[in-house]
């Protein structure tokens, strides 16, 4: 089970779109199939966020809040996309996805930081909570 989807790449960057266009236009200019989703970069970032969980002591099967995965596989999709697009940037657009790939790349970390992937437990750097006893 992935938590990134479409909608939230898309929501998340105006520019998600416009950069997976150009990354299918260099995969074709390369003979390589046109690339029409995010499926395998989806893909690709589940897993990081899956392996930095279970390097936390999380399986994926028991994560049952899935809003901050969500925000840091969304992140990771975006930083994944945009490296990929700002290495063969020609267009002198290569700064531009340099730069949204390492503001997605901090917001990605602060995200896996904070995220609290277990009702009621709360994540690494996440602050004490009040609690009756």
């Amino acid at each position: 089970m992935v938590w990134a989807t479409t909608a939230t790449v898309n929501a998340r960057s105006t520019l998600a779109s416009v950069a997976l266009t150009a990354l299918s236009a260099a995969a074709v200019a390369r003979g390589d199939a046109a690339i029409t989703d995010y499926d395998d970069i989806i893909t690709d970032a589940h897993n990081q966020v899956v392996e930095a969980l279970r390097q936390r002591g999380v399986e994926e099967e028991a994560v049952s809040y899935t809003t901050g995965v969500t925000r840091a596989e969304t992140d990771l999709v975006l930083v994944l996309l945009f490296e990929a697009v700002q290495q063969f940037a020609r267009d002198g657009s290569g700064d531009v996805y340099a730069n949204l790939a390492k503001f997605f790349r901090e917001s990605h970390e602060r995200e896996m930081t904070r995220a609290q992937p277990i009702d009621g437990v709360k994540g690494a750097g996440a602050s004490f909570g009040w609690g009756r006893g």
